[in-house]
């Protein structure tokens, strides 16, 4: 098979992965259509909280806001394994200048911190940029929101890793030595706030034993599995240079990155048993599966936006 071949099954896969957020977030949105019995959602409260809209959910400001740190960390994590897995050979290189999408990246984060500063003062931005809140009544605590994703995003960076080093197996040239360093930082990046979020072993346990840890990080699994994951990769993939050339099969056995996925698929697995055998559901703010589920998946709309952002301005700079 030609280089080209290659790169049109590469093309392929991102157009894939771009496809399957988008039919998830239909599904979804059928399902909430479906419990509220209408189509016009816009004004309807679907948020398990009772009273926040669809538009509410969306625009979101100060969840979105919290979830920046760990977001721009995963995008980061997605662009340089892209940048290791589908750089070009270094003699074949173009240019290349994204300052539009460092402009969207940078718009959507002053949306997001600015409206909470506006809409709840400069306390709850600076409290919501350092991982205090996690839900509506639940006291702030330090790093608690961090914390609270500890089972998830961990593993959905050693995911995203291993999967862009499987892709890698199939290229005979030597990976980009910056690439693949800034892949070990990302990793070395989220063990630092992880330990500096956790003050004592109670703080640790909680993400392990207490439903409500355990069922938000089971969400959360979905919610980025199912769409941020993917939707990383696919505009990634989509950028592929037409200079890359791949092999019909591995050039060696990708065995250390076969067992990341293996490692991240396990903790996954871990989560969702200890959920269910917790009673996570219970726990929810809903006893409605639909509820706790379906808005979920439109209530990280800004995370839609900037972890991808950050992986294709992280892949640029370093392919």
């Amino acid at each position: 098979m030609n280089g080209r071949f290659r790169l049109d099954i590469a093309r392929a896969l991102g157009l894939l992965f771009v496809l399957v957020p988008m039919l998830v977030l239909a599904t979804a949105y059928a399902a909430m259509s479906v419990q509220h019995g209408t189509a016009l959602l816009w004004n309807v409260p679907v948020h398990e909280d009772g009273h926040r809209t669809l538009a509410q959910t969306l625009f979101y400001f100060e969840h979105a806001t919290r979830e920046l740190p760990i977001d721009l960390l995963f995008g980061i994590a997605v662009g340089a394994g892209g940048a290791m897995a589908l750089a070009a050979p270094r003699h074949e290189r173009r240019g290349s200048r994204p300052w539009l999408i460092a402009a969207m990246l940078a718009a959507c984060v002053l949306v997001m911190t600015g409206a909470t500063a506006l809409q709840l003062g400069p306390d709850a931005l600076r409290d919501n940029l350092l991982q205090y809140p996690t839900r509506e009544g639940a006291p702030l605590t330090w790093g608690a929101h961090w914390r609270y994703h500890l089972l998830e995003r961990g593993p959905m960076i050693l995911l995203a890793l291993s999967l862009w080093g499987v892709l890698r197996s199939f290229r005979n040239d030597p990976p980009e030595p910056r690439a693949a360093r800034g892949a070990l930082a990302v990793v070395a990046t989220y063990i630092a706030p992880t330990v500096l979020f956790t003050p004592d072993w109670a703080a640790l346990r909680l993400p392990f034993t207490d439903a409500r840890y355990l069922g938000h990080e089971a969400r959360e699994i979905f919610t980025h599995g199912l769409i941020t994951l993917p939707l990383s990769l696919g505009v990634i993939l989509l950028r592929c240079p037409q200079r890359v050339v791949w092999a019909a099969w591995p050039a060696r056995v990708p065995i250390g990155a076969l067992a990341l996925v293996a490692l991240s698929l396990s903790c996954f697995v871990f989560v969702l048993l200890a959920a269910l055998g917790a009673g996570s559901a219970s726990a929810g703010q809903s006893d409605s599966m639909v509820t706790l589920l379906a808005p979920h998946f439109f209530e990280h709309g800004f995370t839609y936006l900037v972890a991808p952002l950050t992986a294709v301005l992280v892949y640029e700079r370093l392919r």
